[in-house]
């Protein structure tokens, strides 16, 4: 069972850390993740739902399984995609240890991955953005220690990937509000001849 001091390391020592964990096995790592990933999604939905009117258990539940989904296939996509990145830029580990990469460095999703749903919303970008940045720099620290690869090559193996992912997020999003703007004028202007 994985201890709060198994996930302040990551924090407080993060190349100390990564370099303790190059022998844990992939599924030892595995099961960390997925045991920790309960504590954000188990009190964003209840943050989110003490703030509605009248949510019922069930909603809550299917919620929280949903948001725990969507969390663990991102986490398998992304570790595919930042693996690429890594032999791109000179790895020549296998993907357990991208796996590993991405668990751990994602402590402080795990720790406070909850508080942008308690905040004001002014303040949740700030939130989000800095829980990134975060994990962000400990990719580096695990790819550095994990893939032995040099700081210069984890960094730009972490930032290329990420900032691909983001544009790519950015086309989407700008897509599906092209499309529902599109769908509104419509409806409106419909609305307007009729």
């Amino acid at each position: 069972m994985a201890k709060l001091k198994d996930i302040l390391k990551f924090i407080q020592k993060p190349s100390k850390a990564f370099a303790s964990e190059a022998k844990t096995s992939v599924r030892e790592a595995v099961r960390f993740g997925l045991m920790w990933l309960i504590v954000p999604v188990i009190l964003s939905v209840l943050f989110i739902s003490f703030k509605a009117a009248e949510i019922s258990i069930f909603v809550i539940i299917s919620y929280s399984l949903a948001l725990y989904l969507v969390y663990i296939i991102f986490y398998m996509i992304f570790t595919s995609w930042l693996h690429l990145w890594a032999y791109i830029f000179g790895s020549k580990t296998d993907i357990g240890q991208t796996i590993k990469v991405v668990i751990y460095s994602s402590a402080p999703l795990f720790l406070f991955g909850w508080v942008p749903a308690i905040i004001p919303k002014s303040a949740t970008m700030f939130a989000s953005v800095l829980l990134t940045v975060w994990m962000l720099v400990l990719y580096i620290f695990g790819l550095k220690q994990l893939h032995k690869l040099s700081i210069g090559r984890a960094a730009g193996a972490a930032l290329v990937s990420s900032m691909i992912l983001t544009i790519i997020a950015l086309i989407v999003i700008a897509i599906i509000a092209a499309v529902v703007t599109v769908a509104l004028l419509a409806g409106s202007l419909g609305a307007i001849a009729a």
